[in-house]
């Protein structure tokens, strides 16, 4: 009983577990660049901030926001309708601890709908805010505007990577099943031999 070869039903567990393992290797390597450009371009790391302000004199503080790429950041102010009011103000970017990461002034004539009033580098992971200290809005008019932090870049490169990751997992796909098929003939074809 010692010597005896194992049947057809005792290894077909073994075949099934290790065209699984293939599967799944297959898969990962396959779809693994995919997931990483999905992380790299979600709106956790693009935009971590979009806010309503009301364009009036005084202080304004967004709530805490944190960043996770070591990428420049657009701090930006986007107004409905385009035309709208002129503002001048100071900005700034502050830790929790309230240190500066970076700051600067806007002065606005108005126009367009959107007004760019810098960019910074935080570290990855830094929890932060954006205060606004606004001088002057003068004008009736009712502007919706809101407050953006985030990487607009990022969707455009991301957009130009789909195609050729798309292919790699297509490749990788097909050389996999190709793979799984070449060896399950092969042992198949063992298993046949050795069983005459």
């Amino acid at each position: 009983m010692q010597g005896a070869t194992p049947t057809l039903n005792e290894k077909l567990p073994m075949r099934l577990m290790k065209v699984l393992i293939k599967l799944a290797i297959t898969a990962v390597v396959a779809l693994a660049p995919l997931a990483y450009l999905s992380w790299w371009s979600s709106a956790l790391v693009v935009d971590p901030l979009s806010v309503s302000v009301a364009l009036k004199n005084g202080e304004f503080s967004s709530p805490f926001f944190t960043t996770y790429a070591n990428d420049d950041y657009q701090v930006e102010l986007y107004f409905l309708p385009p035309a709208r009011p002129p503002a001048t103000l100071d900005w700034k970017v502050v830790n929790r601890q309230g240190a500066v990461i970076a700051s600067g002034q806007y002065d606005d004539r108005g126009g367009g709908n959107g007004a760019i009033l810098g960019y910074y580098r935080p570290a990855w992971g830094t929890r932060q805010r954006v205060v606004l200290d606004i001088h002057s809005a003068s004008g009736q008019k009712p502007v919706d505007t809101t407050l953006h932090v985030g990487m607009p870049e990022r969707f455009e490169d991301a957009s130009f990577a789909v195609v050729p990751l798309d292919a790699w997992a297509v490749i990788v796909a097909v050389v996999g099943l190709i793979w799984i098929v070449v060896s399950l003939r092969s042992r198949g074809g063992d298993a046949s031999d050795s069983g005459s």
